[in-house]
């Protein structure tokens, strides 16, 4: 199965990117695509995407710590 990551700077048009692609190949191909978003999953979690971040953030740390 084919994997398609986008990465890039907030407001760079991603989103819009992944939809068109989507469209292309599920027209064009005649193919069944699947977006999933950093968003969606953030949203459906019922927590903030900032306290993720920084949950991470302090674990590294923490690591970082430990170990130095």
């Amino acid at each position: 199965m084919p994997l398609i990551l986008i990465t890039g700077i907030a407001s760079s048009g991603k989103s819009t990117r992944a939809l068109q692609i989507k469209s292309f190949f599920e027209d064009k191909h005649e193919r069944t695509v699947h977006i999933v978003s950093e968003n969606d999953i953030i949203a459906s979690s019922g927590t903030e995407k900032n306290i993720i971040f920084l949950g991470k953030l302090v674990l590294v740390l923490c690591h970082f710590i430990t170990f130095t």
